[in-house]
């Protein structure tokens, strides 16, 4: 999974990048100790025992984790994290990777950092299916911080129940391998969906917060009779491997082809693509080329993601519009002849270049198959222009539907993605998204 951040914190959410930021990253780190020696104490015949370190702090929770018991350790959690998430929360967060990927046979690779006075403890988990890179910040013996970042190792099904299985496996594309789940029912040939996250690091889930958009849509659908697949971007496996000269292809289009490939070799009766934010421009100009039977755009745009990045920026800081849209402008005037590893919006001009091909109005024009056009009014990375752009070139096109909602937010809840706290509360997909999914679809 995307490394999920429970911490309290301001979260931008950008269309250019939707990854929340921990507050102390600026910090450098000031000592580093190795704990692989750390003896976790064993629970005393249910007792709970009361940790007198911040080091004994974490010994504890691994240890009422891995004996089912991890809600004793909510008492030590500190106000802020208690503010955004409850104990049902908490406990979800480590009780799902052992419902989803098996017990806990061990824990590893363990070391300290002490960052802004904050103790950062780390370790690996080893699960049955997966291992879970843990982060644990505890300051003044209070649990202020929880990251985790789980790696698929075997391939292996899960019963969801009435008919419906998630398989769960590394998806090869080329040299990588991505986290993927396949979603499906218990009928044959049915149609199949790629989900397309939107820019930036993103898991299988498209995880914002402790939102799981992407797994959302995808059991929603399978209660409908459609398999879906979904994966984690490779710039979140594989932050390394995107360099200043990469762009479109190493991005999105690469990893989409392999993803095609093995939709493909299921009992499908066709595949549908559903790309959301700059996901929906991918699925637009990806859907000849694999031979789509529909596409759906979700909460996308027609408009270059550099001008939507100027209008967020100036949104934010509207005394440096003019700098911004002069920004804008240079990333579009890029070409392979002008790059040169200039930064705009936090992508070189190499990229620009690539995404420049992208011509999102064409490929629906030129489709030919149905489309499904769904933005919200209450979108807050969207704008007038992302809403009249549609129905000025598009209302007219057939086959192409468009409708426009008034109270969804951008990852598609019923939620004000401005108050962080809302990330970290439980939220229902809302049904009458999935069903008109399902009615392009079917």
């Amino acid at each position: 999974m995307r490394k999920t951040f429970i911490m309290l914190m301001t979260a931008l959410l950008l269309l250019t990048s939707c990854v929340s930021q921990n507050n102390n990253t600026e910090s450098a780190e000031q000592t580093t100790a190795n704990i692989t020696d750390t003896v976790t104490e064993p629970l005393d015949n249910g007792n709970t025992i009361s940790p007198e370190t911040n080091k004994e702090l974490y010994s504890f929770l691994l240890e009422t984790w891995k004996n089912d018991r991890i809600s004793d350790c909510y008492a030590y959690a500190s106000a802020e994290l208690c503010s955004l998430i409850n104990q049902d929360t908490f406990v979800s967060i480590f009780s799902d990777m052992t419902d989803t990927f098996g017990s806990i046979l061990n824990f590893n690779d363990e070391s300290k950092t002490v960052d802004s006075g904050y103790d950062v403890f780390r370790c690996k988990a080893t699960l049955e299916n997966a291992e879970v890179e843990l982060t644990i910040s505890i300051k003044n013996l209070q649990i202020c911080g929880i990251t985790q970042d789980t790696r698929f190792t075997d391939s292996f099904d899960k019963e969801l129940g009435n008919g419906i299985k998630e398989r769960y496996f590394l998806l090869e594309s080329g040299e990588f391998k991505l986290n993927a789940v396949y979603t499906f029912c218990a009928e044959n040939n049915s149609p199949a969906v790629l989900l397309i996250p939107g820019s930036g690091p993103s898991d299988y889930n498209e995880t914002v917060g402790l939102l799981t958009p992407f797994k959302d849509i995808a059991r929603g659908l399978a209660k409908n009779g459609i398999n879906s697949l979904r994966f984690e971007k490779r710039t979140n496996r594989y932050p390394d491997s995107f360099t200043a000269k990469s762009g479109i292809d190493e991005e999105y289009h690469d990893d989409c082809i392999a993803a095609v490939s093995w939709l493909e070799k299921q009992e499908t009766s066709g595949i549908y693509l559903l790309g959301h934010s700059l996901g929906g421009q991918i699925a637009a100009t990806l859907a000849k080329e694999v031979n789509a039977k529909g596409i759906i755009l979700f909460n996308s745009s027609a408009r270059h993601l550099a001008d939507i990045s100027a209008d967020q920026y100036s949104r934010l800081d509207p005394s440096n519009k003019t700098a911004y849209e002069q920004y804008a402008q240079a990333a579009k005037a890029a070409t392979a002849g002008t790059a040169k590893g200039l930064y705009y919006y936090g992508l070189t001009d190499y990229y620009w270049v690539s995404y420049n091909d992208i011509k999102v109005i064409g490929s629906l024009k030129n489709a030919g198959i149905p489309v499904l056009i769904i933005n919200s009014s209450a979108d807050n990375q969207s704008f007038t222009d992302d809403l009249e752009l549609w129905e000025k070139e598009l209302s007219e096109t057939e086959q192409v539907t468009i409708k426009i909602y008034d109270d969804i937010s951008h990852f598609g809840y019923k939620i004000d993605t401005n108050e962080t706290a809302s990330l970290y509360k439980p939220a229902e997909f809302p049904p009458e998204l999935i069903e008109e999914f399902v009615k392009i679809i079917k």
